[in-house]
């Protein structure tokens, strides 16, 4: 993945400045109207459905949550245990 470096770790990308007002650190005009159909359109009905039955789950009240970032740090953990091992 292009936003990935050699060890995994994600870095920003690289942003159009026709999307960025600079001036007012604010997304710009042309920014807004490139984003407006995704963010039209990036949940339906059936999306919703799915959200509401899996966070509003009543179980989630005694199961814990996994979280990603979780996953993330034990990961760049390990990354840096075998760099230390190798050197």
């Amino acid at each position: 993945m292009a936003s990935r470096d050699q060890w995994g770790h994600i870095h920003a990308r690289t942003l159009h400045p026709l999307f960025y007002d600079e001036s007012s650190i604010r997304i710009s005009p042309t920014g807004a109207e490139y984003l407006r159909p995704i963010f039209t359109n990036v949940i339906g009905y059936d999306d919703v459905e799915q959200i509401r039955d899996t966070r509003l789950d009543y179980g989630n009240l005694f199961r814990r949550y996994h979280g990603v970032n979780t996953d993330i740090r034990k990961r760049g953990e390990y990354v840096d245990r075998e760099r230390e091992a190798s050197m």
